[in-house]
């Protein structure tokens, strides 16, 4: 019920965007959305509006394309144990990689639309990150800001087992965050993921 409350919200979300970006080009093509005394006003104050509403179109599709379009390429991130030295990162990798496979059970048979669908419910987006071509998809996360999260379903199925790999943007870099605390913002993300999947996982 809650995942479906969240889904018709996220739909909502995108009617209201779709509708914005509708009055935006209404506007920059001079329908009759925003037209009402345009006859009566001076020259110089239509060429300001048609420049205004051009730039409100521009910055409407530019926003759209970084949202659904957004590429990231494997020398931008890093993996969990570059981030951390010494024994306890060792540990807390150990950790990480047990909490994946269990929740490959509850991902693995997520597709594309699907994996859309569950990062608009979570608060992240599906991004443009290929490893090879086993590469089903990739969700980015940002919990903090500068701290962004992807994870990636590698899909290799008959022949070897599928995997979520999780990988951080470089901007990690930018902040002072402990392994450990790392591991722990790792694991509620994962954990709203397999939640938001309705797929059953054992933790």
């Amino acid at each position: 019920m809650a995942a479906s409350k969240d889904k018709f919200s996220s739909l909502k979300l995108q009617i209201v965007n779709q509708k914005i970006c509708q009055l935006i080009l209404g506007c920059l093509f001079k329908n009759n959305t925003c037209t009402t005394s345009d006859q009566d006003e001076p020259k110089e104050t239509r060429f300001a509006e048609e420049a205004l509403q051009r730039t409100l179109f521009m910055g409407c599709l530019g926003q759209l394309i970084g949202d659904y379009f957004l590429k990231i390429e494997l020398s931008e991130v890093l993996v969990l144990k570059q981030l951390g030295f010494g024994e306890k990162c060792l540990s807390i990798e150990n950790l990480h990689q047990e909490d994946m496979s269990r929740c490959i059970k509850a991902l693995r048979n997520v597709d594309r639309a699907d994996a859309k669908e569950i990062a608009e419910i979570v608060g992240g987006k599906t991004v443009d990150f290929n490893i090879n071509d086993s590469t089903a998809w990739a969700l980015m996360m940002e919990p903090l800001r500068n701290l962004k999260i992807i994870f990636v379903l590698q899909r290799y199925s008959p022949e070897f087992p599928d995997e979520v790999l999780t990988f951080y943007g470089k901007e990690i870099e930018n902040i002072t965050i402990p392994i450990d605390d790392l591991y722990d913002f790792t694991r509620l993300c994962v954990n709203a993921l397999v939640r938001a999947s309705g797929q059953p996982c054992e933790w």
